[in-house]
């Protein structure tokens, strides 16, 4: 709809459905609300490196890319009924100070869904799945400087994958959920 339109500082607010790349390379978008969406599609909002609100997500699905590059949000809240975070859905949000997942038993947290998110500090994740990469420091040869220090893995988690916090070497602690059943290949490589 809106794609490439990088002086573009408007967005429509209260919008339903937001289609792929709808307003992806917007980069001069200041703020978004997506708190009513339903459907938000791939790429929605790739490249709006301004957006700098806080992001609320209902939608069952946060599809692949769709906030990715999108380095100014502060904190984003994913809704309890949230299913699935696709891969590189948050990718290289360098200024997420805050994540919080809504209780679910039933996320699904996709690959390096989450990486190169740096300024989280202190997160609890919730879900049935952690994602290849998903919170991972280090990708595409580039080694990000996470400022993670306290994570709490849930007790809906059952299985975190391979590099799922792969080199975020900052981690002083970890509350390990008691339902964890399979911890993949460098998981906690590094920390």
């Amino acid at each position: 709809a809106f794609k490439d339109c990088a002086k573009l500082r408007t967005v429509f607010t209260g919008l339903k459905h937001i289609k792929n790349s709808a307003f992806a390379g917007c980069a001069s978008i200041p703020s978004a609300s997506v708190s009513k969406a339903e459907y938000i599609g791939e790429s929605a909002f790739a490249g709006c490196s301004s957006l700098s609100n806080d992001i609320f997500i209902i939608a069952e699905n946060v599809r692949n890319f769709t906030f990715s590059g999108c380095s100014s949000i502060p904190s984003v809240y994913i809704g309890k009924r949230v299913k699935n975070i696709g891969r590189k859905a948050f990718f290289e949000c360098g200024k997420m100070e805050e994540l919080t997942f809504g209780e679910n038993n039933e996320l699904e947290i996709g690959t390096a869904a989450f990486m190169g998110c740096c300024e989280l500090t202190d997160v609890t994740v919730r879900g049935k799945i952690i994602g290849e990469e998903a919170f991972s420091c280090y990708g595409m040869d580039t080694l990000y400087d996470s400022r993670l220090k306290k994570l709490t893995i849930d007790h809906s988690v059952k299985t975190i994958k391979d590099k799922a916090f792969y080199r975020c070497w900052r981690i002083e602690t970890i509350n390990l959920g008691d339902s964890v059943e399979t911890i993949g290949f460098a998981a906690f490589y590094r920390i």
